[in-house]
């Protein structure tokens, strides 16, 4: 089988044990998450961060967007620019998310585009991860074309236990990460 096999196999494996856990699951793993998140050095001392606007099933962020915002946090979000292509625009609060494509909340379109390279943290979704920080995602490559123009940010993967598994084929392309973090506590990947 073709790493693209194995790979499609396995996104709809750990889909389906993402969307198995229950909305109270949900809500208290992702409270752990995200309070692992904030005791880090990294999110401590960055001044600027780059996070996501969750989907349902993913670890839900909203809260802690705003947490980073009245900490005095420059907060990204991705912004959906072309096909696989995305980039970092500023949020100054939860509220003015909007649907847009894939119906993935993002930033209204005045609100400016951010510099990669500024970015000082990334808080990265996926659907899979490895303890050595491989990461699968959603099959777009948004994340994989975006995370080498943020040459000095720390990347933490975010993520429920159910989606760690031991391996991830990779390809040339795939970008990793160098911290995943699940409601059981941190694992230092690289």
């Amino acid at each position: 089988m073709t790493n693209a096999v194995i790979k499609r196999e396995l996104r709809k494996k750990l889909l389906n044990r993402r969307r198995a856990l229950s909305d109270a699951e949900r809500r208290a793993y992702s409270q752990r998450i995200w309070s692992i998140v904030e005791a880090t050095k990294e999110y401590r001392e960055a001044k600027s961060i780059m996070a996501f606007a969750s989907m349902p099933d993913e670890i839900a962020s909203l809260r802690f967007l705003q947490r980073a915002i009245a900490d005095g946090k420059e907060v990204h979000i991705p912004r959906i620019t072309g096909c696989g292509i995305i980039t970092a625009a500023r949020l100054y609060s939860t509220e003015e998310l909007l649907p847009a494509a894939f119906d993935i909340l993002e930033p209204p379109k005045i609100n400016p585009i951010t510099d990669p390279a500024m970015i000082d943290l990334m808080l990265i979704s996926g659907v899979g991860f490895t303890e050595s920080g491989d990461r699968l995602g959603m099959g777009g490559g948004y994340y994989d074309r975006f995370l080498p123009l943020a040459t000095g940010a720390a990347r933490i993967a975010v993520a429920f236990s159910c989606q760690l598994v031991e391996m991830i084929p990779i390809d040339a392309t795939d970008q990793g990460v160098d911290v995943v973090i699940t409601e059981q506590g941190i694992i230092k990947c690289r």
